[in-house]
């Protein structure tokens, strides 16, 4: 009973700091962000590890991927220099990287799984419990103005969602938008995972209520995640459709829907009044525009943000753009694309390379288990769709759960190897 509840408290103590490293939110009135609190933690308890629990091998990798992204910061800023363009942004990202989730991903994997000794499901429950709290507190922020109001007050905003705005709000980060959404999806995503593994209909219950309630904050936010969740539940639905003693987690998971749904109607009648019609029409206009091909302003806007640099030597080695200038004549959210644009298709391979190194080694390394390799190969596969539209890999949040993700599955097969 009390190794029970030592566990539940480090668990607690876990989330904690994911949520921190994983949001980075910055406050009006405190210096530092929950990011690098969380790094000053993880590394206080690193140091003070003993030398016998800590991984040896585990630091290679994180030196080789440091210099890798050194190597593609340094010639991003060599190509701007020489052209006079000056534009330093993929640098800087490059830097942050490194010093940030690649550093915070090592050191929770060696806290938590070597001192902590969690497993791969409690990192999915870490995940799972962060989405939860971010989508209560943006859910709030929807429904209570004054709530939104207070968040504006002390989290400085770095986004384009303003206060003023009834379409969706900011929640509780300094970004907001399609990157909270997609934050979001991967809580859904692995809610989802671990009905699947549930022993018990009390779990199951619990995750299906967690990826409602997240799939719902997504509708306030941004319609990236909202498509991720939905696909997400969609793929898995069918998935137990065609696995033996699946069966039970579609009943479980459309029921408890449709029972959240009627309750939710049943104690809040006036429920409809409290969601703006233009958020629904909003979050919802890809399926409402049937006539014209299921598009939205977004997608018409992202197609128009995919292209190539038209000289071949740009194309090649990069033309050192990235955000300045909007690369003389239009500009473009897209991750690869304003890669390639920043350090040429060279460049380009050459850095998301390591993203694909890590996908491989991740998912290869868990073939034996279907439900674990199936989860990482869904996760991985979102990451990149998302790319296309922004530079997820290449800022807060995404990277942090990729990083943490690898160097836990190297982090077990080195304690496995000892305990061989």
């Amino acid at each position: 009973m009390l190794s029970l509840v030592i566990k539940k408290t480090d668990i607690i103590y876990a989330t904690a700091l994911v949520f921190s490293l994983v949001y980075g939110i910055k406050f009006s009135f405190f210096p530092l962000s929950l990011s690098k609190v969380a790094l000053i933690t993880l590394f206080i308890e690193y140091i003070t590890m003993k030398d016998t629990v800590k991984a040896k091998s585990l630091p290679l990798s994180l030196i080789a991927i440091t210099c890798i992204f050194l190597l593609c910061g340094i010639y991003s800023a060599f190509i701007t220099s020489i052209r006079g363009i000056n534009d330093f942004d993929f640098l800087l990202k490059a830097i942050y990287l490194i010093y940030e989730p690649l550093l915070g991903g090592f050191l929770l994997s060696q806290v938590f799984f070597l001192k902590y000794k969690f497993t791969v499901r409690d990192f999915a429950i870490i995940l799972r419990n962060v989405g939860f709290i971010q989508s209560v507190l943006t859910i709030a922020a929807y429904l209570v103005p004054n709530v939104n109001l207070m968040y504006d007050a002390i989290i400085p905003n770095t986004g384009n969602l303003t206060v003023d705005q009834n379409l969706r709000v900011r929640g509780f980060t300094n970004l907001g938008g399609a990157w909270l959404s997609v934050m979001l999806s991967f809580s859904v995503l692995c809610g989802v995972y671990l009905v699947e593994i549930a022993n018990s209909l009390k779990d199951k219950l619990l995750n299906i209520i967690i990826v409602v309630i997240c799939t719902a904050a997504t509708i306030a936010v941004g319609r990236t995640g909202l498509m991720l969740s939905l696909v997400i539940i969609c793929i898995y639905l069918t998935r137990w459709l065609f696995m033996g003693g699946g069966l039970k987690n579609v009943v479980a998971l459309i029921g408890t829907i449709f029972v959240i749904i009627s309750i939710t109607l049943i104690v809040v009648p006036d429920i409809n009044d409290m969601i703006s019609e233009e958020t629904i029409d909003w979050a919802f206009e890809i399926f409402l525009n049937q006539d014209a091909g299921y598009s939205t302003a977004s997608t018409d806007e992202l197609s128009s943000m995919i292209y190539l640099p038209d000289d071949k030597i740009e194309l090649i080695f990069g033309s050192g753009f990235y955000e300045s200038g909007y690369w003389k004549s239009k500009r473009s959210d897209s991750g690869f694309i304003k890669t390639i644009f920043s350090i040429g298709l060279l460049g380009s391979v050459f850095f998301y390379s390591v993203y694909l190194y890590i996908a491989q080694r991740t998912i290869l390394g868990y073939s034996t288990n279907s439900n674990l390799s199936f989860f990482l190969m869904l996760m991985f596969s979102m990451i990149f769709i998302v790319e296309i539209k922004e530079p997820y890999l290449q800022t807060i949040g995404v990277p942090m759960i990729i990083f943490s993700i690898y160097f836990i599955s190297r982090t077990i097969h080195y304690k496995n190897t000892l305990d061989d």
